[in-house]
């Protein structure tokens, strides 16, 4: 009675483990599924270099069309005094309150042009300079590699010899 015992408690113990080994490989397995989609959801809130400096251009080139609508806006109302009823003097004055404008946009979007051309040219930079290291990288991978060949000939050789 006691030898039947003691298989039943031993039983209990074997099943009682398995249970608690099955649990710890779940939980395991749940964390590692938490943290993969942690580590999606970071990679999401954090976009690439790349697609942040072209959404800066695109918008830069957005800004500077509103500028060029304007600019053509300040023109037809100039050519709207001229055909006005007004005293000359009026026309005059409004005539320069409409140049004084034209001239604040052209220089407003002069300077957005050269916002777009740097922000350009730094992008072409960082762009040549990645690729720059990309090929470094494989010259120095290839040069071990061929060294590496020669020396593992060379040693063969000497065995050969020997």
């Amino acid at each position: 009675m006691r030898v039947e015992e003691e298989r039943e408690r031993e039983e209990r113990e074997r099943q009682e483990q398995e249970e608690r080994e099955r649990q710890e490989r779940q939980e395991s397995e749940e964390e590692t599924v938490g943290e993969k989609q942690e580590e999606e959801t970071a990679a999401a809130a954090h976009p690439k270099r790349g697609l942040v400096s072209n959404l800066k251009i695109r918008y830069l080139e957005h800004q500077r069309d509103q500028l060029t609508k304007a600019i053509s806006k300040t023109h037809k109302k100039e050519v709207a005094i001229d055909a006005g009823d007004d005293s000359p003097e009026m026309k005059e004055i409004r005539t320069w309150r409409q140049q004084g404008k034209r001239r604040k946009l052209l220089k407003k979007q002069q300077k957005m042009e050269e916002k777009i051309k740097r922000k350009r040219e730094k992008q072409r930079k960082r762009k040549d300079q990645e690729e720059a290291e990309e090929d470094d990288e494989k010259k120095a991978g290839l040069f071990l590699r061929i060294v590496t060949g020669f020396f593992e000939g060379y040693g063969d050789l000497n065995m050969a010899v020997l």
